[in-house]
């Protein structure tokens, strides 16, 4: 399954039903809810494919039943994410990327240092930050004064980043 890309997270629990509560990681919520057909993972290895028939907006998270029997298989599930084929994402723009496509990459600042591997992603409201782990984790603004050059073929980013933030 190394075409999904990694659209959402469970949270947490929603009501006594069975239902959860996503964080989604699509540009808005609405963008989330038009993937009816996802994979749902605890470890990123084994994938079960699932149907959604039922899902709404809250804010910015989606609640949505994904089948569960009940509340306590609801929490049980908390951490879980879920994932699309990639085929099913519209076409990216030149220099646009996935959040998917930056997680793994080296980021390297302007002297060539290595400050590690981008492990996650956050949205913050102003701008993402790439979390970047190496001999220290560092909060990487994903701005364009900062951001130099991503290349997927090399697996790398370069930041014009102080290596001792």
């Amino acid at each position: 399954m190394e075409n999904l890309v990694i659209i959402g997270k469970i949270i947490s629990a929603y009501g006594i039903k069975g239902w959860v509560k996503i964080r989604p990681f699509t540009e808005t919520a609405k963008s989330f809810i038009q993937y009816k057909k996802q994979f749902l993972s605890k470890n990123q290895k084994d994938w079960n494919c699932i149907q959604i028939e039922k899902m709404k907006i809250q804010g910015q998270d989606v609640v949505a039943d994904l089948g569960f029997e009940n509340r306590d298989q609801a929490i049980e599930s908390k951490g879980q994410i879920l994932a699309v084929d990639r085929q099913q994402l519209p076409q990216l723009e030149e220099n646009e990327y996935y959040w998917d496509d930056l997680i793994g990459l080296n980021v390297y600042d302007l002297q060539h240092n290595d400050l590690g591997k981008v492990i996650e992603l956050i949205e913050t409201g102003a701008n993402d930050v790439l979390v970047v782990s190496g001999e220290k984790e560092r909060l990487i603004p994903y701005i364009p004064q900062v951001i130099v050059k991503i290349d997927l073929t090399e697996k790398r980013i370069d930041v014009d980043w102080d290596k001792e933030f």
